[in-house]
């Protein structure tokens, strides 16, 4: 981690902001860690340090455990984020049924809850309210007073506006159209609320708390209720210029797939979601009894691996899709790691069946190495554990707003 530069002349108040802000956000992603390892790290002088520390632990934002002897036999007091400052709620309207959760001030769930099916065709917002109703009012039998919760974030399947909140496009869900969930839920709980595409939400997840960590340029590939590419360049979320990139569940990836009729539904999403492979599968007869898409899929998975030619044939023909278009995606971005995440990742014998061929194959198909392709490590939890970090990171960023460079 390199020091922060500020550019120009900052005033004293400034500076002692300045560095009040870079201890905050190294404590976050350093837990149990010391002041001289701070000064080291964020190249401040240990009184800098200091004093930033005592500042944050006079509002609370850390808190001081008990001394640890180091090699060489000083005793140094360990500084820990403060978990239960408050906690934020993290709702995902991709997944089906409705996802919510509440966390603490280091991300970690504490509470969930499970609500409608979102495969239907009516406007959810006042089942949303209700739902999240539902969740608060959990959470405080467990004794936690409501006024500790702070912030929510909600991930979407769809193009937001980035100004406005407001939902522009989406592929799935007509009702999603114009709405704004943040005016909407701020307005029912009085609480401060953000929201974003869901996929890049996930894609966020994974960079703080699953296999993206440390890496600047990686790919997070949903699939799930519908498909997406969330995407992190540079280490920030890249969202295109209105907010659309990633839109791939439109991509066509043969001169057949030109000549398919056009609808709401492009064609990958059409046939290779959850949705659509859990129709193409009941279509052979497979998972006839099954109580929801994801139950389908991972019959026809598990059917798959013991050899069912049907089941085979949907596999490979899933495999060869997500070959083209992962193939597409590392020419055009050469990124350093693509990860495969949302409902599929949590399918049985994934790794056997589309993993490892998957990666064999793109190894002969590109003229360069080839980056780590992996399964997401969040599984089906990536799209509220990314709401979660949004509405963390902008509740921190008002307070605390400098970073040091990662």
């Amino acid at each position: 981690m390199s020091g922060y530069q500020f550019i120009g002349k900052a005033t004293p108040t400034m500076q002692k902001q300045i560095n009040t802000s870079l201890v905050y956000h190294y404590i976050y992603e350093h837990d149990l860690c010391h002041r001289a390892i701070i000064a080291k790290d964020l190249n401040l002088s240990a009184p800098a340090v200091s004093r930033a520390v005592e500042t944050l632990l006079e509002r609370q934002d850390i808190l001081e455990k008990s001394k640890v002897q180091l090699k060489n036999g000083k005793k140094v007091s360990q500084l820990q984020f403060n978990a239960e400052k408050g906690y934020v709620i993290g709702i995902d309207l991709l997944r089906s049924p409705l996802k919510l959760v509440i966390a603490d001030y280091t991300g970690k769930i504490v509470k969930r809850h499970t609500g409608f099916d979102m495969n239907r065709e009516d406007d959810i917002t006042k089942d949303l309210i209700v739902e999240t109703r539902k969740l608060i009012d959990s959470f405080v039998a467990d004794g936690i007073p409501k006024k500790k919760i702070t912030a929510v974030g909600v991930g979407v399947p769809a193009t937001i506006d980035s100004t406005t909140g407001v939902v522009l496009g989406t592929q799935r869900y007509d009702y999603l159209l114009g709405q704004n969930y943040g005016e909407t839920i701020e307005a029912a709980f009085k609480l401060p609320t953000f929201v974003d595409n869901v996929t890049n939400m996930s894609a966020l997840a994974e960079r703080r708390r699953g296999v993206s960590k440390g890496k600047k340029d990686s790919v997070f590939v949903e699939i799930s209720t519908g498909i997406g590419l969330g995407l992190i360049m540079n280490g920030t979320i890249y969202p295109g210029s209105f907010g659309a990139a990633g839109e791939i569940g439109y991509t066509p990836l043969s001169l057949e797939h030109l000549k398919e009729p056009s609808g709401p539904l492009g064609y990958l999403e059409r046939t290779f979601s959850m949705q659509g492979l859990a129709s193409r599968a009941q279509l052979c007869g497979i998972g006839l009894g099954c109580d929801s898409p994801l139950t389908v899929v991972a019959e026809t998975f598990s059917l798959a691996h013991e050899g069912n030619a049907d089941a085979l044939n949907i596999c490979n023909d899933f495999l060869q899709h997500l070959l083209i278009l992962c193939s597409n995606v590392i020419l055009i971005l050469n990124p350093d790691q693509v990860v495969l995440g949302g409902s599929i990742a949590e399918m049985p014998y994934i790794d056997e069946l589309i993993m490892t061929p998957l990666a064999e194959q793109l190894r002969d198909i590109l003229p360069f190495d080839l980056p780590q392709i992996v399964l997401s490590s969040l599984g089906d939890d990536s799209g509220v554990i990314g709401a979660v970090e949004m509405a963390l990171n902008r509740l921190k960023s008002a307070q605390y707003p400098y970073r040091a460079e990662r």
